[in-house]
């Protein structure tokens, strides 16, 4: 079996044909915090634009359009901060030291304290796998041993940890198992590497309910999308 991933798409395929992401699965699972953080994205942007629409500077079609708007564009703001974070990371455990900018160094500052106090051996880092029997594929973050035990990484940039962030390494689970690699899992740890310099860490190692949430996740995206 031929399995790849395209860059440029963000894509992977076995033997040429579509493979589903494990992220898209989970998009079925519904995130409710996300609407009224959206509201106070359009309530502050609001807020900090009136001012422009009473003189005029902007025109209040405008002031509402960009305030319906705001909560994408702080999202992707902090999307993009995210991924040179996760990227810092991923060339720093292949060796590869580069230069902390000031606006990920609160999250590296706090990774790096993590990894002084857990003392990992690093075993994979943005390791992609696959599941022919399930049909999807991802990409996980980080295998590694922590006292002489193996445990699968995620790290989050976001403003906390959720129940689907152990979902999502429980399907990279389910992938790892039926590729023969990894049977020994002791449990998966989420690291949550906050922006505004907080840290948040939980682990699992009772994961066969996540196992079992993640395949009725994939269950009712194949119904929702008609596969």
């Amino acid at each position: 079996m031929k399995f790849e991933f395209d860059e440029k798409t963000h894509k992977y395929f076995l033997d040429d044909k579509p493979l589903t992401g494990v992220t898209t699965i989970l998009s079925v699972i519904a995130k409710p915090f996300l609407i009224p953080w959206a509201s106070k994205m359009a309530t502050e942007y609001i807020k900090d634009n009136l001012q422009d629409a009473l003189n005029g500077n902007v025109s209040w079609d405008s002031l509402l359009e960009d305030a319906r708007k705001a909560h994408a564009q702080k999202r992707d703001k902090a999307g993009d901060i995210g991924t040179l974070a996760h990227k810092w990371i991923e060339n720093y455990i292949r060796g590869e030291i580069n230069p902390i900018t000031d606006d990920i160094k609160p999250m590296i500052d706090n990774f790096l304290e993590w990894e002084k106090a857990n003392n990992p051996t690093y075993l994979e880092t943005e390791l992609r796998v696959y599941s022919e029997k399930y049909w999807y594929a991802g990409t996980l973050d980080l295998m590694m041993e922590i006292d002489g035990e193996v445990w699968l990484g995620d790290i989050k940039t976001g403003s906390g940890i959720y129940p689907e962030h152990f979902l999502q390494c429980a399907g990279y689970q389910i992938a790892l198992q039926e590729m023969g690699q990894y049977p020994d899992i002791k449990g998966h740890i989420i690291i949550n590497l906050q922006k505004n310099g907080k840290i948040e860490t939980a682990r699992s190692i009772s994961f066969e309910k996540d196992i079992e949430t993640f395949l009725a996740a994939l269950t009712i995206y194949r119904r929702l999308n008609g596969q």
